[in-house]
C-alpha cells in the first residue's frame, strides 16, 4: 500500500476516535508509529498457531528458512541469528551418525538446566528431539551427538516503512516506501497504528 494512502487511512482513523491527535503527528512520528505498528502486527500474527501445518497467509511473506553447521560449544551448537530475524518458527537439525532428523523445542533458559539433567527430558539423536534457546542474538541448540547442520525457519522482520517529506535523524530526507501490507493486514496496521498515536498523546498531555 503506497505511503499516502497509509497516511489518508491513518488520519481518518485518528478523527473517529475523536482525540484531535491528528493535529499533533508529522509525518516522521506517523513513519515511526507505522513501522511500530507493524512490529507488535507481525509478534501478535507469529504467535497463532499453525493450521495443518500451514502458515497463516497474511504473514506467509514473511517467512524465510536458512541453515548452518553452528559452532559446536560442549553439548550444544550456536548459530547466529539473521539480521532480518522477528520471531522463531522451528528449528530441526541433521544429525552426522544417522539419516534422521532431530526436531528442536524450544525451552526457556530457566528451565533449561532441570531439562537437561532429565531422563526423559534432555536432548537425545535416539529420541530425535533437541532442546533450543535464544539468547544474546543466537539459537543454541543442546544435543547429545554431532549434527551436521540445522536448519532455522523464522518470520523476517518487516519492511521499514517510509513517507517522504522530513529530514530523517542522519540528515538525508525522507522517501516514500510503501507498506508492504495490502488488503485487510494493511488495515489492521494501520488500526494499531492509530491507536498507538491516539494513546501517546493522551499520554503526553496527562504528563503535561
Amino acid at each position: 500500500m503506497i505511503p499516502f494512502e497509509v497516511y489518508t487511512k491513518f488520519i481518518q482513523r485518528l478523527n473517529k476516535l475523536g482525540t484531535n491527535a491528528n493535529q499533533n503527528i508529522n509525518y516522521l512520528m506517523f513513519s515511526d508509529l507505522v513501522n511500530k505498528a507493524q512490529l507488535h502486527w507481525v509478534a501478535a500474527q507469529a504467535k497463532r498457531p499453525e493450521l495443518d501445518g500451514d502458515i497463516a497467509d497474511n504473514i506467509q511473506q514473511l517467512l524465510k528458512e536458512v541453515s548452518d553447521a553452528g559452532v559446536k560449544k560442549k553439548n550444544r551448537y550456536e548459530i547466529k541469528l539473521p539480521d532480518d530475524y522477528h520471531s522463531l518458527l522451528r528449528v530441526w537439525s541433521e544429525p552426522t551418525e544417522c539419516d534422521g532428523v532431530v526436531y528442536g523445542k524450544r525451552v526457556e533458559e530457566g528451565n533449561l538446566n532441570t531439562l537437561l539433567q532429565g531422563a526423559f527430558t534432555r536432548p537425545s539423536i535416539a529420541w530425535e528431539e533437541s532442546l533450543v534457546t535464544l539468547s544474546g542474538g543466537k539459537i543454541n541448540v543442546y544435543i547429545d551427538g554431532v549434527l551436521s547442520k540445522t536448519y532455522v525457519r523464522y518470520y523476517r522482520l518487516p519492511k521499514v516503512f517510509e513517507i517522504a517529506g522530513f529530514t530523517k535523524a542522519d540528515g538525508t530526507a525522507s522517501t516514500d516506501k510503501d507498506l508492504e501490507f495490502e488488503d485487510v493486514s494493511a488495515e489492521e496496521i494501520i488500526d494499531l497504528a492509530s491507536q498507538l498515536a491516539a494513546r501517546d498523546i493522551g499520554d503526553t498531555k496527562r504528563a503535561q
